[in-house]
């Protein structure tokens, strides 16, 4: 069984315990990759955990290393993890949709129609929240269009 698997019944705080250790050195041997790695982990544990403020400070470290390190899947990745976290806990909707446009841009460039989908379901989502339905609808179209494009190649709709 694997320490990260949370289907299993599994220890969140050993899991956090776990992946600081390996972010603390990550950092003494300077392995910014790893550092990355362990800090989007950690955003994924705080998040698990409900706690925002410290997962937004692990997603802003692994976004700072990863745009050094020039790798923009996992930029665009971070980019839409902010604006989860930005609609769904902060309700910031208008800062959500700065980070999903800049998610999708990433996404378009890398011609990743799957998350290009993803990063379109999630603009529409923030829309609703404001109330901007003619926006809402725009780009659930486009989401649908290129989820009908992929057929079977489809892997989800949104986060």
């Amino acid at each position: 069984m694997c320490i990260r698997d949370s289907s299993r019944g599994v220890n969140r705080q050993k899991i956090l315990e776990v992946t600081k250790e390996g972010y603390a050195y990550s950092q003494k041997i300077n392995s910014r990759k790893d550092i990355a790695k362990f800090a989007f982990l950690l955003y994924n544990d705080f998040e698990n955990l409900n706690n925002s403020p410290e997962a937004i400070q692990y997603l802003l470290i692994a976004l700072k290393e990863y745009e050094y390190l020039k790798d923009t899947i996992q930029v665009a990745g971070c980019y839409n993890s902010l604006g989860f976290l930005n609609k769904n806990y902060q309700k910031n909707y208008k800062e959500a949709i700065k980070f999903h446009k800049k998610a999708l841009r990433l996404r378009e460039a890398q011609k990743d129609k799957n998350r290009v989908g993803q990063s379109l379901v999630n603009l529409c989502s923030s829309y609703l929240e404001l109330g901007q339905l003619d926006s809402a609808d725009w780009y659930i179209t486009k989401a649908i269009h290129v989820y009908a494009d992929l057929g079977d190649k489809a892997i989800g709709w949104g986060l």
